[in-house]
């Protein structure tokens, strides 16, 4: 193995020894170790509850929160800890479906393409 090889690999193990995790796979098929941060459900504020995704989602996860209400003063009651750990866990929801809309467009757009080949063969 070259060094640069070798050195990327260190970097990947960094990587999964940070996150805790070796086989990561975001909603947007991210799988690289390099990619993932730790997100903050219902940010730090209310919960230290973590869920590992790549920096692109988490950018959009954490822009997600920015429409959450704000904090009501003071020390955060369960209601409110609650409720934001739910209101993140539909970002994170939100974040899941947008990639399955796509995948499910795929889908459709190759069955097409599939019956216009066949068409296209059978005259």
């Amino acid at each position: 193995m070259t060094d640069k090889i070798i050195e990327r690999e260190i970097r990947k193990r960094k990587a999964q020894e940070r996150l805790g995790k070796k086989n990561l796979r975001c909603f947007c098929g991210e799988t690289s170790p390099l990619c993932f941060e730790a997100h903050h459900i219902a940010q730090r504020r209310y919960s230290g509850e973590l869920y590992d995704v790549c920096k692109n989602c988490h950018a959009k996860a954490s822009d997600l929160q920015n429409d959450h209400p704000k904090p009501l003063g003071g020390e955060p009651t369960q209601q409110e800890r609650f409720a934001h750990m739910l209101l993140g866990l539909a970002d994170l929801l939100l974040l899941a479906v947008d990639k399955l809309w796509e995948i499910a467009q795929w889908l459709i757009n190759e069955a097409k393409r599939s019956i216009e080949n066949k068409n296209s063969q059978e005259t």
